[in-house]
């Protein structure tokens, strides 16, 4: 299945229910939030990396539509944000969203208007650089 991407797709999104499935049967909803924080954090430090040394306004749009997983991803975090293993990262999320904010406007989803400029391109590279720093060190 390696050079199907509509399988992988498939295997990877099995995967994920099956996880899912198990950390909330054994209650372990906070895993389950730290593990969606590293890999959301993981793909856009690839995809920000990605496009460090050369432009790519799809990729630019990509990171910047990621705007609303994160304003998801924080709203499932509301309720562990005061709790100790998660007040730190709920700050670094949101000096993550402040910066992603700035590239986002007007609208929701289907008609939200992206504006990409250099300036917080680097901004939100440097801020998912230092999150994951963090994660990774802790």
């Amino acid at each position: 299945n390696v050079n199907s991407i509509d399988s992988l797709k498939k295997i990877s999104a099995e995967l994920k229910g099956e996880a899912d499935l198990f950390l909330y049967d054994n209650q372990r909803q906070n895993t389950a939030l730290f593990i969606f924080v590293g890999v959301w954090t993981e793909s856009m430090y690839i995809a920000t990396q990605s496009i460090k040394s050369a432009q790519n306004n799809s990729v630019a749009t990509s990171i910047a539509e990621q705007k609303y997983a994160l304003d998801n991803l924080m709203t499932l975090m509301g309720d562990y944000s005061k709790e100790p293993n998660f007040k730190d990262l709920f700050l670094e999320l949101n000096n993550v969203k402040q910066a992603i904010d700035k590239m986002v406007t007007q609208g929701d989803n289907e008609d939200a208007k992206v504006e990409i400029n250099e300036r917080d391109m680097k901004d939100l590279t440097e801020k998912i650089a230092a999150l994951r720093t963090k994660i990774i060190s802790d």
